[in-house]
């Protein structure tokens, strides 16, 4: 099996040309097949509802990693798009928020339940909150409502490309059916969290400004979003404990996860 160029590496997987149209996501070793399997179902299931990803075409193994061939889309991504256009700001946050509000339209039932992935994985956050934190927060989860929306649940900057089709988004791997406020709260979250200036690669000047502009466009793309939508934003508040808890348990960076025991701490005490 011969690979193309490494065209980008992240914590879970590395992307490779391989042929002029297609790329593989090759996961890491430790990468579980069930965890392969389940990105593969959710993108073709996005799909089946209309929605713009990118084509899934086979899993193949190298070298004992499993690995996803799909469709190659070529364009920038927000990010991309905001290093040399930052004025155009508020325009790419107000089209994030409509790719998303879109997405929030599909009622499904072939995605894992929100519900239940919730519950589990802020019970697991005893071990490091404590059980009395982890009951308060609990509880206000389980007074949360339940919904059958499509949450991609880890919509950020960097997943979704301008291509020369539209808009693609990209990674599925986390999808979930459930109340689509949650998915605003998580997409808020990793908005807020600032991006340390060693990953930025940069000055501190521009690590500021850096974190200044992802606070703006977090503005810029909730008040689209609640325009669209006819959310309030103590709909939204309700949701950022428990969704940042979850956050405890997924494959961030240690970094992160010390900002997020204390962001929810600090929200702990607000209450």
């Amino acid at each position: 099996m011969i690979l193309g160029e490494l065209i980008s590496a992240g914590e879970q997987s590395e992307i490779y040309l391989y042929g002029p149209d297609t790329l593989v996501k090759l996961f890491r070793k430790e990468t579980s097949s069930r965890h392969v399997q389940r990105e593969t179902n959710n993108t073709k299931a996005a799909m089946a509802y209309g929605l713009p990803v990118p084509a899934v075409k086979d899993i193949i193994l190298v070298d004992g990693r499993a690995g996803i061939v799909m469709e190659h889309i070529k364009g920038p991504t927000i990010t991309n798009i905001l290093r040399k256009a930052p004025h155009k700001i508020k325009l790419y946050a107000q089209k994030f928020a409509r790719l998303q509000a879109d997405l929030h339209s599909i009622p499904v039932t072939d995605f894992p339940s929100q519900r239940e992935f919730m519950e589990k994985t802020i019970l697991t956050s005893q071990g490091r909150l404590g059980k009395e934190i982890t009951e308060t927060i609990l509880n206000l989860f389980r007074g949360l409502p339940d919904s059958d929306r499509l949450c991609h649940n880890d919509l950020h900057q960097e997943n979704i490309i301008f291509s020369a089709k539209g808009p693609i988004i990209l990674d599925w791997q986390e999808a979930l059916q459930g109340n689509p406020i949650a998915d605003v709260a998580h997409a808020l979250l990793v908005q807020e969290h600032p991006v340390p200036a060693p990953i930025l690669k940069s000055s501190s000047h521009y690590f500021q400004l850096h974190n200044r502009y992802r606070k703006l466009f977090a503005k810029f793309y909730l008040q689209e979003y609640m325009k669209l939508t006819n959310t309030i934003t103590s709909q939204i508040h309700d949701w950022l404990l428990p969704v940042a808890t979850t956050r405890l348990f997924t494959k961030v960076s240690t970094e992160e996860k010390d900002w997020t025991e204390k962001y929810i701490r600090k929200k702990l005490d607000d209450l």
